[in-house]
């Protein structure tokens, strides 16, 4: 049986011998590698797909052959595209977007960003924010998935950049195929496909598409990743070569994450306070092991979405195997009861204020037992734990107290659960130990 990798060779390889652009083979292939994507989610829920478009070849040449298959399996296709604000050209390629969608019959949106302020690696910023207006998108149009146009090049350039940057086996698994993050199966069926070929495809079709400048542009660095990619291929450091390494690392991260969630399942438990705690024997695991489970409850707690810098992990792990105290990414690491790792919340990152009723911090929700509700949710503080004189009764630490949901009005303490002080309120922690071993399995 061919691996996805080998798949994807073949097809390179067919659609060489068959002529530029052969589309009943691309279109097969798509087929394909959307029944796998929609085999791993729920089916019965793939009504509704969106599909993300910049007007490029790669998004454009998308657009077209999921609108095929679209109309083959009954699912109702949606096109988005996002103006990050950075290029006056941009409206009229989102237009030209439009046009394309709306002439296959499907409904188009316009995402746009508002770059403001931002400072640093913009297109890195940029990135999170399409991602984010994306997210958003699909949550208002009932869409559980959105396809995105990755290809087998974006994959290498990808493993070359995380490579330099001294990624392990994780960061070297670059992209998949299907991925859940944010709420969303971020779909990417192109992934075996070479940029080139897409192109081919379009021209073969007489579809335009857009290129735009900061393709070309060395200042960044994925594109100096491009451009020396092209002499790389001489000396055997081929996209197909590094693509099919990065799916061997995917193969080596499944194993290490099913590792790592054993263990944890044995060792991990979620406290009243929602913190979660490592038994002694965490010292005793294997160090990839050890650091893969507490990169993760710091990324579960905190809601991100990418593993803390190594160097950052080692820096804390290594202070609490000392019997210091450290934060990461919005959490505090210490030492448990028994001598393993409690972890919980960092109170100056915990989230603003909320309605009563609402998720608050991603993980707790407040609510009145009897009457109406009133005030705002937010974390209970240093100053709200003073006015709390049975806290210590609760038996959790004051450090996990003071990042502990409370209500709030005009300025006065409401409730405060956890410190002792409910006063007709309940607080629910909605993710507990089975969330964050799904988090681990799947990352």
């Amino acid at each position: 049986m061919q691996t996805d990798t080998e798949r994807a060779s073949s097809l390179s390889e067919s659609i060489s011998e068959g002529g530029a652009g052969n589309g009943a083979i691309l279109a097969k292939y798509i087929s394909e590698r959307m029944d796998a994507a929609i085999a791993c989610i729920q089916p019965a829920s793939m009504t509704r797909v969106g599909v993300a478009v910049s007007g490029g070849g790669d998004s454009t040449a998308l657009l077209m052959l999921l609108s095929r298959w679209s109309r083959e399996n009954g699912v109702e296709l949606l096109a988005a595209s996002v103006d990050h604000g950075l290029r006056p050209e941009a409206q009229k390629e989102i237009d030209d977007v439009r046009f394309l969608a709306e002439s296959l019959g499907h409904k188009h949106s316009t995402l746009r960003w508002n770059p403001g302020r931002a400072r640093g690696n913009l297109q890195d910023a940029a990135r999170r924010a399409r991602y984010g207006l994306l997210k958003k998108w699909a949550a208002g149009i009932g869409a559980s998935s959105v396809a995105l146009g990755h290809t087998a090049d974006d994959q290498a350039e990808t493993f070359v950049l995380r490579l330099a940057r001294g990624s392990g086996v994780d960061g070297l698994a670059c992209m998949s195929e299907a991925s859940l993050r944010r709420g969303i199966w971020w779909l990417r069926p192109l992934l075996g496909i070479r940029r080139q070929e897409l192109r081919d495809y379009l021209n073969s079709i007489e579809v335009p598409w857009s290129e735009d400048p900061s393709n070309e542009n060395p200042a960044f660095d994925r594109i100096k990743v491009r451009q020396a990619l092209r002499t790389f291929e001489s000396a055997g450091l081929s996209v197909p070569r590094l693509a099919a390494t990065a799916s061997r690392m995917r193969m080596a991260r499944e194993v290490l994450q099913a590792s790592a969630t054993r263990c944890a399942r044995k060792e991990c438990s979620v406290n009243g306070i929602g913190d979660l705690v490592f038994s002694a024997e965490i010292w005793k695991l294997e160090e990839e092991t050890r650091y893969r489970i507490l990169a993760q409850a710091a990324m579960f707690l905190a809601g991100h979405q990418y593993r803390p810098r190594f160097r950052s992990l080692h820096r804390v792990i290594g202070a609490v195997a000392a019997g210091r105290r450290a934060t990461l990414s919005g959490c505090l690491f210490e030492c448990s009861d028994d001598g393993g790792v409690l972890i919980g919340r960092e109170p100056a990152f915990c989230e603003g204020p909320v309605a009563p009723g609402a998720v608050w911090d991603r993980r707790w929700r407040m609510e009145r037992v009897d009457g109406e509700a009133f005030g705002m949710v937010e974390r209970l503080g240093e100053a709200g734990l003073a006015r709390c004189p049975r806290w210590k009764a609760s038996g959790f630490r004051k450090s996990s107290l003071v990042a502990s949901p409370s209500v709030w009005n005009r300025g006065e303490l409401v409730s405060a659960p956890k410190a002792g002080s409910a006063n007709g309120w309940r607080a629910t922690l909605l993710a507990g130990k089975d969330e964050f071993l799904a988090s681990l399995e799947g990352h």
